[in-house]
């Protein structure tokens, strides 16, 4: 059982806390040209739900990222938001702060989105004040959500770990547990959604998969192992045959959350297989008829849309029963359209890495 650190360190923690906040709010504030009109404190620590670990020195860290929004009509540009992101990243010795801002009319229109319900119901002000911001319903949530979710959390089986299954040390242990874990709760999100039943605190989502779905008994225990490993990161060494397992099981909760989810909300019950169903889903975002015609002027959307559609064709390649070389196929030629390769690329490794990169340089 992992070692509630939050209970048997709360002085430390809050000390480390409210120096990091501090630091936080006094570098926006010097960096925008004017004062905003609110900062928050969003994700794990806004919830009261962020991780904390100790050092190989002793020291208390956070271990998730810090997640800030902006409430101002005076932003900065895409350059200086990183600069000042890796600067208090730096600054606090972690690896990464997230930043995103929110003009002052932001929420006259806010959609029913688990980002818009958690801004506004899980998270701490930092800094000015809480306008007389929407009521919003958690159960108008909707399938678009549910995709983002699989798009999101599909990093977490390509990006938390080197490819090869292995004997983990510490620290690639806590990072893949972490990963496994994200992976796992956001299968507890799309049940939630399908069942309209999503709460903004992790605790609360597990209790009620827990209560209401008792009969996924993989799921539910799962959960119980995902928030524990989420709220108090172990010092478990994950072996490579518990890895593999771990790995598979997670992947296979993963992929029917997503189907169950689609299939109940979208009101279709007989899918063509998974990979088929990927493609029908890039409607969600723009059509490519649509694209073809009118927004030919970029080509963005169309590579993200290629990247993405890569990225799930390498997910799905890899499984317990082997590597299916007709997925790498696809993904190699959508990597080579867009310049990532030169000539066809067949092992999943490589292509994973590729994917990877692609993704975060779109």
């Amino acid at each position: 059982m992992n070692c509630d650190i939050r209970e048997i360190d709360k002085e430390n923690i809050r000390e480390r806390l409210d120096h990091d906040l501090k630091v936080i709010v006094d570098e926006i504030l010097l960096s925008l040209p004017q004062d905003p009109d609110t900062i928050l404190l969003c994700g794990g620590y806004g919830r009261d739900e962020g991780a904390w670990f100790y050092d190989t020195n002793g020291n208390i860290q956070p271990y998730n990222d810090y997640d800030l929004s902006i409430i101002t009509d005076n932003s900065i540009s895409y350059n200086e938001l990183q600069h000042l992101k890796k600067k208090l990243a730096n600054i606090l010795g972690i690896q990464w702060i997230d930043i995103d801002f929110y003009p002052s009319n932001y929420f006259d229109n806010m959609k029913p989105t688990i980002k818009n319900i958690d801004l506004l119901y899980a998270s701490k002000l930092l800094y000015g004040q809480k306008h007389k911001w929407p009521s919003m319903q958690a159960d108008r949530i909707g399938i678009y959500d549910v995709v983002l979710l699989y798009q999101t959390r599909m990093w977490t089986f390509l990006g938390s770990w080197n490819g090869n299954f292995h004997d983990l040390d510490l620290s690639e242990s806590r990072f893949f547990n972490n990963q496994m874990a994200k992976a796992v709760l956001a299968a507890c999100d799309m049940h939630l959604i399908q069942h309209r039943a999503y709460t903004p605190l992790y605790s609360d989502r597990v209790e009620w998969i827990c209560e209401h779905l008792s009969q996924k008994k993989d799921l539910c225990e799962l959960s119980k192992w995902a928030l524990q490993e989420k709220l108090y990161p172990g010092d478990e060494l994950v072996k490579r045959d518990v890895m593999e397992s771990r790995y598979f099981v997670v992947k296979n909760l993963f992929l029917n959350a997503f189907w169950e989810a689609m299939a109940f909300r979208a009101n279709f019950f007989l899918w063509p297989q998974l990979s088929k169903l990927y493609f029908s889903l890039t409607s969600l975002y723009l059509p490519r008829v649509v694209y073809n015609h009118i927004i030919r002027k970029s080509n963005k959307i169309e590579k993200t849309m290629d990247i993405f559609i890569a990225q799930n064709y390498v997910f799905l390649a890899n499984s317990k029963a082997g590597v299916k070389d007709v997925y790498l196929k696809k993904a190699s030629q959508i990597l080579k359209k867009w310049g990532y390769i030169c000539e066809a690329e067949s092992d999943w490794d490589i292509l994973r890495i590729l994917v990877s990169q692609a993704r975060n340089n779109i």
